[in-house]
């Protein structure tokens, strides 16, 4: 997380970069980095959006029954579910379907909660995993599609 806030913090000071068009992308815990920062309260800029792939709701949910027994001990909980309710900004989540490392449920249930978006919308690749699903048809129209709306 303070390497996201750093990066967020030096595109927005970059004369370079116009700050109202960042948009944050991340991948399986980089999503959930992706959504704390998106969520956080205290963002050096606004984000113009966010792209999730292949996420989990929470480590505890990742880890199984027994280890959400003992959920209050652990260090990083990585809420997505609850973190991603709070984000205002357009979502895209990129979904392999195929994925056996995270459970594309999970997907699901982020794009459910994610209620408080100005736009959200989950896109489905049927035939790819955690790691491919950048190989899946109209995988890269869709990011367009997503950029280009912002």
């Amino acid at each position: 997380m303070e390497d996201a806030t750093a990066s967020l913090k030096f595109l927005a000071n970059n004369a370079n970069i116009d700050s109202n068009k960042i948009i944050i992308f991340g991948h399986s815990i980089g999503g959930a980095v992706g959504i704390h920062l998106a969520a956080a309260p205290d963002l050096a800029c606004p984000v113009a959006g966010l792209i999730v792939e292949n996420t989990f709701t929470s480590i505890a949910e990742m880890a199984g029954p027994i280890l959400r027994r003992v959920d209050q001990w652990l260090p990083s909980k990585w809420k997505n579910c609850e973190k991603v309710q709070t984000i205002t900004c357009p979502i895209l989540f990129l979904s392999g379907r195929s994925d056996t490392i995270v459970p594309c449920e999970m997907m699901d249930l982020l794009k459910l909660a994610a209620t408080a978006s100005s736009n959200s919308s989950l896109v489905e690749f049927p035939t790819q995993g955690h790691n491919d699903t950048m190989d899946g048809e109209n995988y890269y129209a869709s990011i367009k599609t997503f950029v280009t709306a912002i």
